[in-house]
């Protein structure tokens, strides 16, 4: 086991963090006032050894302090060897992320693959359901829910259906370490261990009071992040009990892609739907084809500056009002926009580069970095009641609250699902001479009296559509531990209940019958419910229009979880090795849900978002589970320790048959300098609860690359480019048309499935750890992971590239089951529904090399002085041999060392990048008080797999941090991010034209911070 060591930072200070502290109370404005004030009158107090600068805790010894309980297993010892590989990152290098939340410092760490957190990474355009702001970890980058999250050995209450922990509800001040351990631990801990675990160890009887406030900045002058903490604690009753209370309080501000250069290229995420509107040339009714091109070249012909539209018969584009009421036409082929007056007249709004298209630059609405605001407050408390039992209560609260942000709603192209419906009789189209002529046009007369046309545009006026996200989940415990009198056997009994409530608000929606209705029976001075709206142009909206047609959207989920676990644990017998130690025990868990989405979700009366339905279901675990610590050898030679380690579970869920669980790993110590370590293991991943339950929903999503269909498609343009459009043409007619243009978003089901069944993982591990000098560490692991019936959901990217794809339909034929999941509107060609869904669909294969390198000396140790200092130095590399997911129809695609937009998770994760290599190393200075790291993170390039021949290059990420303690008490630190403000890799293929969980999206940051203990 090496640690990944850095210096502690704590604490900040500054006016925004004098705000946060009023949450605190006056008292604690004091005290932030007191820190600063310390922190100058303590500068002359400057030499202090830095073993005790670093120490956050001051630990009470017990009469087990040197038998500890590794990770992985649950049979205490004093070597702290563990069999399984272990990382243990220290509570400096999460500190140094300088984040309030710790998706960012896990994220960064070379075993793990980031999760959506402080930044949207997938595309959130009227989706609904969980996510904003949530902070997830995903080991070796199979989904955030297949790895498991403890803290202290022990379940977390999950923040969502989905079962994944929101790191949010760790409390980060009393983070001592995270301990992560690789391959499969069901057999020690239960479902999810599939990947490993990440359990997060918190400090322990801790006795005065620290308080630390730490402030950030990015280059920008934005996105700034507070942290304020406040911890206590003591014994009482002659030391026989001890307390400690943590209060917490996070702020993180929102960086909007508009304020990043990157997400402002017309190429991130442009949708060519104006805010004044378009008419596509599909979109002037039943019964009419398009206008003529000759009638648009009429029109055009009275305003001057115009170019007329090449070619005869019917117009193939777009066209749209401009908000003085004048026509402008867009999306024609090769032509050139003509007459378009809105460029610039919202953000984002532009004229394609070519000069073909109207239209907005959507990535200039998401958020680069989500706002967060979080309180936390840990309390845990022991009382030792005689020499024999100990009681134990802790609780923990989380309160978080976040938001996504995308575009206005938006209506779709002619008959797709959310049209919004124009009577030619509308009097506003009636007073416009110009369109009005174009419309007759495409009757070829006059248009009947009861004709309509249908508009696409993003309904600016109606407000962003914006979703607030708030969480509060708590969990309580209580339990008794203590010893069997005159043996040496340990028990444990506990108990803990903790409930999750999740609120969505979800603002900027508009009623679709609303919106239609008004547009339906209105005249030019009134309206239902007094609104008056012209549809055509860029127009405000009134008051009585937002109160009768706008919609806030609520919607609710509550669950509970309930966990009884009782273990005993010590020695059984001896053996001429040592003692053998097993473990036994027994658990139950239960958890329940209910999501109740907002009604305007369940009807489908929403513009601006997806459908969704209710949904709720409950979930009950028995399980027995034991382990043996078996000694084999002990001081012989090349045998100096040798020992086995086995395990069993069995798991009993009421919604499938029983599962068993088990591991057998083995540690052999050679020599001082070398001990080899490896296992094999069995583990599961039951179906979370939101995998089993949870109802059908639909959001629009984005294609990557937009509709294979589409005439200038990369699938339309390819080598099979005439078997791609006769496939387009079987699906519909309108589909295979030479000028077909589809949209590049379309509506995606999703649900869950009640008869999933676990996943199951074959898991093995072989490694050294290698001590060659004093001071030295190294360890080298390698990891293989199988898992087989791997619940996915079929992404839109995997949909569309099997069903268009040589590799998936290789007869290009419409009855793929792939293309059975695109339903194609039988006139205009698009997508009106795309079908996902949740099964026990893949198998997956991973397996790599992780690589640790420690190393720690004293300058005079090669000839400087004495009061040199000394200097650490450490590098964790990984390496990913292997990544294949292999489809139920056979397909197997290779991510290792590839990024795609095609692998989902069962939580709807995305899953991009998978880098081949990826290092986080560091080199520390120390010399008494003060301490100084600079780091250097570096992810592998890759191929890009939605672009054959394309690739994403390497990115290496430059930190310095730097900190001083005063007088034993206070310690002041600074530190800088990305210091070469890099910016990510423009990876075309992605929603937001790069991965923002991977990369850094907002530049080069800061921060500078304080800590003092009393």
């Amino acid at each position: 086991m090496i640690r990944y060591a850095q210096p502690i930072a704590m604490g900040g200070a500054g006016d925004k963090l004098r705000a946060g502290l009023r949450i605190l109370g006056s008292s604690h404005r004091a005290l932030a006032i007191g820190i600063v004030s310390m922190t100058v009158l303590s500068a002359p107090a400057l030499a202090q050894d830095q073993a005790n600068n670093v120490q956050a805790t001051t630990a009470a010894p017990t009469k087990l302090a040197d038998e500890i309980v590794v990770t992985g297993s649950r049979i205490s010892r004093n070597d702290y060897k563990s069999e399984s590989p272990i990382s243990t990152i220290s509570s400096a290098a999460i500190t140094a992320a300088g984040q309030p939340s710790l998706d960012r410092a896990i994220g960064q760490m070379p075993q793990f693959e980031a999760a959506q957190g402080s930044a949207e990474v997938g595309d959130v355009q009227g989706s609904v359901g969980f996510g904003g702001g949530a902070s997830y970890s995903d080991l070796r980058g199979i989904g955030r829910n297949r790895s498991l999250v403890l803290m202290d050995g022990r379940r977390l209450m999950p923040s969502t259906p989905d079962g994944s922990i929101d790191l949010n509800t760790i409390p980060m001040s009393m983070i001592d370490s995270a301990e992560v351990i690789t391959g499969g631990a069901s057999a020690a801990y239960g479902s999810d261990a599939v990947a490993g675990v990440a359990n997060f160890k918190l400090r322990q009887h801790f006795s005065g009071v620290e308080m630390g406030v730490q402030e950030g900045i990015t280059g920008h002058g934005d996105g700034a992040t507070t942290q304020v903490y406040a911890l206590a604690g003591g014994s009482f009753d002659e030391g026989r009990g001890h307390v400690m209370l943590d209060v917490e309080y996070s702020k993180r501000d929102a960086i909007s892609g508009s304020q990043r250069s990157f997400f402002t290229q017309p190429s991130v995420r442009f949708l060519g739907r104006p805010p004044e509107g378009v008419i596509y040339a599909g979109g002037f009714g039943a019964g009419a084809t398009a206008p003529s091109i000759a009638a648009v070249n009429g029109v055009l012909a009275g305003y001057p500056g115009t170019t007329p539209i090449a070619g005869t018969g019917a117009y193939p584009g777009a066209i749209g009002v401009n908000t003085n009421g004048t026509i402008f036409t867009s999306a024609a082929g090769a032509n050139c926009a003509q007459n378009y007056k809105g460029v610039g007249s919202v953000t984002g709004a532009i004229l394609t580069p070519d000069c073909t298209t109207a239209g907005v630059v959507l990535g200039n609405y998401f958020a680069v970095q989500l706002p967060l605001t979080k309180y936390n407050v840990f309390s845990k408390a022991d009382y030792e009641f005689n020499d024999h039992i100990t009681g134990y209560t802790q609780f923990n609260f989380s309160e978080s609250k976040s938001l996504d942000q995308t575009s206005p709603g938006s209506t779709k192209t002619n008959n797709g699902p959310i049209e919004l419906v124009v009577p030619v009789s509308n009097p506003f189209v009636q007073s416009n001479p110009a369109l009005l002529s174009l419309i007759n046009s495409a009757y070829g007369g006059a248009a009947p009296a009861n004709a309509n046309v249908y508009l696409s545009k993003l309904m600016y006026g109606w407000g962003n559509r914006v979703q607030n996200f708030k969480y509060d989940v708590w969990q309580a415990l209580a339990g008794l531990k203590g010893d069997i009198p005159g043996t040496k056997l340990q028990w444990d009994v506990y108990g803990s209940i903790g409930k999750s409530n999740y609120t969505s608000v979800a603002t900027g929606d508009i009623s679709l019958s609303a919106i239609n209705n008004v547009l339906a029976t209105e005249t030019a001075t009134s309206g239902p419910g007094g609104c008056v709206w012209n549809p055509l142009g860029y127009q405000s909206v009134s008051k009585a229009c937002l109160s009768y047609a706008g919609r806030t959207d609520v919607t609710t989920d509550e669950m509970t979880s309930k966990n009884v676990e009782a273990t005993i644990q010590g020695p059984l017998f001896n053996l001429p090795a040592g003692s053998v130690k097993f473990a036994a025990g027994a658990d139950y868990r239960y958890s329940n849900y209910s999501y109740q989405p907002a009604t305007e979700f369940v009807t489908s009366d929403t513009l601006s978002y997806g459908s969704d339905t209710a949904s709720a279901g409950s979930q009950n675990t028995k399980e027995v589970f034991g382990e043996l610590l078996v000694p084999l050898l002990k001081d012989k030679p090349f045998a100096q320790d040798v020992s086995l380690d086995l395990g069993y579970r069995y798991s009993k869920y009421n919604t499938f048959s029983g599962k068993s669980t088990w591991k057998a790993d083995l540690s052999w110590t050679l020599a001082d300098q070398l001990r080899l370590r490896g296992g094999y293991s069995r583990a599961i991943r039951a179906p979370s609860l939101a995998d089993l339950y949870v109802g059908n929903s639909i959001s629009d999503i984005a294609i990557g690359g937009g509709d294979p269909c589409n005439y200038n498609s990369a699938y339309r343009t390819g080598a099979n480019g005439a078997k791609v459009q006769s496939l387009c043409a079987a699906q519909s007619a309108g589909a295979g048309g030479a000028t077909y243009s589809g949209s590049p978003t379309v509506p995606v089901q999703s649900g869950g499935n009640s008869l999933l069944q676990p996943e199951t993982a074959n898991t093995w591990t072989l490694g050294a750890v290698i001590t060659p000098l004093h001071g030295l560490n190294i360890s080298v692991d390698y990891y293989h992971v199988k898992i087989a019936g791997a619940i996915s959901s079929l992404s839109t990217g995997e949909i569309i590239a099997d069903c268009y794809g040589a590799t998936g339909n290789p007869g290009f034929s419409a009855g793929n089951p792939y293309c059975q999941r695109i339903q194609r509107d039988p006139n205009s060609g698009n997508i009106q529904l795309l079908t996902s869904g949740l099964f026990n669909y893949n198998s997956m294969l991973l397996d790599g090399i992780d690589t640790q390198i420690d190393y720690q000396f004293r300058l005079d140790q090669i000839g400087l002085p004495a009061t040199a200092g000394n200097l650490h130095v450490g590098t964790i590399v990984s390496y990913l041999g292997r990544y294949t997911v292999t489809d139920g129809l056979g397909n197997v695609t290779r991510y290792a060392g590839a990024i795609s937009d095609t692998l989902v998770t069962a939580d709807g994760e995305n899953l991009y990048a998978h880098p081949r290599w990826k290092a986080n190393s560091f080199v520390t200075y120390n010399n008494g008080p003060f301490t100084g790291t600079l780091r250097w993170r570096y992810i592998g390039g890759m191929a890009n797999l939605d672009a054959p021949g394309s690739s994403v290059p390497s990115v290496s990420y430059f930190d310095l941090d730097a900190h001083y303690t005063f007088d034993k008490r206070i310690t002041i630190s600074a530190g800088v991010n990305n210091l070469g403000d890099k910016s990510p890799p423009f990876i075309g293929t992605l929603e937001l034209r790069t991965d923002a969980a991977t990369y850094d999206v907002v530049g080069r940051s800061f921060y500078m911070a304080a800590k003092v203990k009393f």
